[in-house]
C-alpha cells in the first residue's frame, strides 16, 4: 500500500499539470520547461547507471553519444523550421527592376521585315493607312484567305 499511494498522487499531479497548467502557458515557456525536463532526465539517468557509464569502452562511449547527437539534430532542425515558418511572411527577396520592354514596332528583324514588305507589296497589309487613322497595323484576313485559296 505504501507503493501505491505515492505513485497515484504523482500520476494525479502529472495530470493536473499536463491538462491544467501547461495549456495556459506560452509556447516559449513550454519549450524552456521541456528543455529543463530533458536535462534533469539525462542527469538522473547518468546517476542511476553511473557504473555502466564508467565501464564502457570507447566504442560504447561513442554510441552513448548518439542519442545526444540525435536530439541535438532534431532540436536544430526544429528551430530552423520554426524560423523559416515564421519568417516566411517577410519579404526576403529584392524587388524586381522596372520592365523596359521596347515597343512592338522596334522588335523587327530581317525575317519580319521581309514578311511585312511582302504583305505590303501584295496589298494584304495596309500599314500606312492604318497608322494615319490612328489604329495599329492589321492584317486583312479576307484578302489573305482569297490569296490562299488561289494558291491552293
Amino acid at each position: 500500500m505504501e507503493f501505491f499511494l505515492p505513485s497515484l498522487l504523482i500520476v494525479i499531479l502529472a495530470l493536473v499539470v499536463s491538462f491544467g497548467i501547461f495549456p495556459r502557458m506560452a509556447p516559449f515557456m513550454l519549450a524552456i520547461f521541456a528543455g529543463l525536463g530533458l536535462i534533469i532526465a539525462v542527469q538522473h539517468h547518468r546517476t542511476i547507471f553511473k557504473q555502466d557509464y564508467e565501464t564502457m569502452t570507447w566504442t560504447t562511449a561513442a554510441s552513448a553519444a548518439a542519442p545526444y547527437l540525435l536530439v541535438g539534430t532534431v532540436v536544430a532542425f526544429s528551430i530552423g523550421y520554426l524560423l523559416y515558418l515564421f519568417g516566411a511572411g517577410k519579404k526576403t527577396s529584392l524587388p524586381l527592376p522596372p520592365s523596359t520592354i521596347p515597343p512592338p514596332e522596334t522588335a523587327t528583324n530581317v525575317l519580319t521585315s521581309a514578311i511585312g514588305n511582302g504583305l505590303r507589296a501584295t496589298g494584304l497589309a495596309n500599314v500606312s493607312s492604318n497608322r494615319s487613322n490612328g489604329r495599329s497595323p492589321t492584317l486583312n484576313t479576307a484578302e489573305l484567305a482569297s490569296v490562299a485559296s488561289k494558291i491552293a
